[in-house]
């Protein structure tokens, strides 16, 4: 079978894929951080993984529902900055009873969820007089998790990503007027979601 023939036929079976999801009502869940590396138990970094997830999902044209019905908010007027601070969830969301009473409560397909389980940073420093040089080399590694209704069963892959950068301060730095997907914990989150995303619906 030609290169052509089979490269056609994958980009078909992604297309499909997607499709199939349309309907599909699903839930994320908040960000669980499973490491002590000070970069990823900031606040603002959850909150941008979730958002990262969410928009995952939205690509493979799953429906999303309301965050504010998730938190149980609903009924409330919250602020952006409020939703903000609702990023994280506890072990007690995950439990097998939880994740099915969710589901059926609001009629779901799936709960999705994020978690962090480690963060490498090495660092090579060089100076030579007025020169001075820092490399870094940082690998994430995250889980992508799925509680499946119909299976009743909850399935998690892996995603990875590494990155290498000469620079001459940290770089990493959290701030109101740059988005998180743009900054380098922002990509190499989007690059390993996007791994351990797809691994799980290939898996179905």
């Amino acid at each position: 079978m030609s290169k052509k023939i089979l490269k056609s036929l994958f980009i078909i079976q992604l297309l499909c894929a997607n499709i199939c999801y349309a309907n599909d009502m699903v839930a994320v869940l908040g960000y669980q951080n499973a490491t002590n590396d000070e970069l990823w138990q900031q606040q603002k970094i959850g909150f941008g993984i979730k958002s990262l997830l969410q928009q995952a999902l939205l690509d493979k044209n799953f429906s999303l529902l309301d965050e504010k019905i998730v938190l149980g908010m609903d009924n409330q007027k919250l602020t952006e900055e409020q939703l903000k601070n609702n990023w994280t969830y506890n072990e007690n969301q995950t439990t097998p009873e939880s994740l099915n009473a969710l589901a059926k409560k609001h009629n779901l397909n799936h709960i999705f969820w994020v978690k962090i389980t480690e963060f490498d940073e090495g660092k090579n420093s060089l100076s030579l007089g007025p020169f001075h040089r820092k490399e870094f080399n940082k690998t994430l590694t995250l889980e992508v998790c799925r509680y499946s209704l119909l299976s009743n069963n909850t399935e998690c892959r892996e995603g990875e990503a590494t990155e290498s950068r000469i620079l001459t301060s940290t770089g990493y730095e959290a701030s109101d007027k740059v988005s998180f997907k743009d900054t380098g914990a922002g990509q190499m989150s989007q690059d390993a979601i996007n791994q351990a995303l797809t691994e799980l619906l290939h898996h179905e």
